[in-house]
C-alpha cells in the first residue's frame, strides 16, 4: 500500500497530488511536464516535497510534520527510468547484483539466477549491455529494479524508446510480474493505449495534479470533468445545460 499526499514547488511549476495506491499496477497518465516524473522522484526520496507525508506499507518515509524524511535506499523502492542506466562494464548478472552488494555471495547469485530466470534472460548473465538488444537491456534494468525485493516499483516510461511490439511484449510480462511478485507498481506513460492496456488503474495527471484516479472502464466511460475526457480518448463534446440530475456526484463541465 502507498499512501501520497504532498506539495512540491519546483521553479514556476506546482506539484500537488493525493493518491493511494494498493497491489495493483496504477498508470500514471499525461502529456510531458504534467508532475509524473516529479511524484515518482518524491515518491522515491530523490527530491523532497515542501509539504505532506509519503507511506509505504503503513511506513511513513515523509512527513513534513513530523520532520522524517528516509533517504532512499533505505525506502524499499525499485526504480527504473526509460534508458535502463545500465552498468556499461558490468555484466548482465553483474548488473542484477549491483544492489545486492550486502548480501553473501551465495545469497547474490541465487537471487540473480532466480531472477534472470524470471524474465526470460537465461544465458545471457556474462553478456555486456553493449551486446544485448533494446528489449534484452530493459529485462536487465528491471531485474535489477526488483532483485532487493521492493515493496513498491516506480517505472518511468521504461518502454517509450522500444518498438511497439517488444513493448507489448514487455509490458505482458510487466503484468505478469505484478501478480507474481504481489508488489504495488505506478507505471508513468503519456501514451493513451499503454495506459489503458497496463494499469488496473489510470492516474490522471494534468498542470501538476491528479484530475480523476479510476479504473480503466470509469475513467473511459464516467470522465469526472470535460478535462478528463479530452485528455483520455476521443470525446465527443456538446454544449447544453444541465436542468435536473438524480446523480450526487458533480460534473465539471
Amino acid at each position: 500500500m502507498l499512501q501520497l499526499d504532498i506539495e512540491l514547488q519546483v521553479g514556476d511549476f506546482s506539484l500537488d497530488v493525493n493518491l493511494e495506491a494498493g497491489r495493483e499496477l496504477i498508470s500514471l497518465f499525461g502529456y510531458s511536464g504534467s508532475g509524473k516524473t516529479l511524484t515518482l522522484e518524491a515518491i522515491a526520496g530523490l527530491r523532497k516535497p515542501d509539504r505532506g507525508r509519503i507511506a509505504i506499507d503503513g511506513d511513513t518515509v515523509f512527513d513534513s510534520t513530523k520532520k522524517i524524511d528516509v533517504p532512499a535506499h533505505r525506502r524499499g523502492i525499485g526504480y527504473l527510468i526509460q534508458d535502463g542506466a545500465l552498468f556499461p562494464h558490468l555484466t548482465a548478472a553483474q548488473n542484477v547484483g549491483y544492489g545486492l552488494r550486502r548480501a553473501s555471495r551465495s545469497d547474490r547469485e541465487a537471487r540473480v539466477l532466480e531472477l534472470l530466470e524470471l524474465l526470460d534472460l537465461d544465458g545471457l548473465g556474462d553478456r555486456y549491455p553493449a551486446t544485448l538488444s533494446g528489449g534484452q537491456k530493459q529485462r536487465v534494468a528491471l531485474a535489477r529494479a526488483l532483485a532487493p525485493k521492493p515493496r513498491t516499483l516506480l517505472l518511468d516510461e521504461p518502454f517509450a524508446s522500444l518498438d511497439a511490439s517488444i513493448r507489448e511484449t514487455l509490458g505482458n510480462e510487466l503484468l505478469r510480474l505484478r501478480e507474481e511478485l504481489d508488489l504495488t507498481i505506478l507505471f508513468v506513460t503519456h501514451q493513451l493505449s499503454e495506459a489503458f492496456s497496463l494499469g488496473e488503474r489510470i492516474a490522471v495527471f494534468d498542470g501538476g495534479t491528479i484530475l480523476q484516479a479510476d479504473s480503466n472502464q470509469t475513467i473511459y466511460r464516467s470522465p469526472k470533468s470535460r478535462r478528463v475526457a479530452l485528455l483520455t480518448g476521443p470525446a465527443n463534446v456538446l454544449a447544453g445545460v444541465v436542468e435536473e440530475s438524480s446523480d450526487k456526484e458533480s460534473f465539471d463541465a
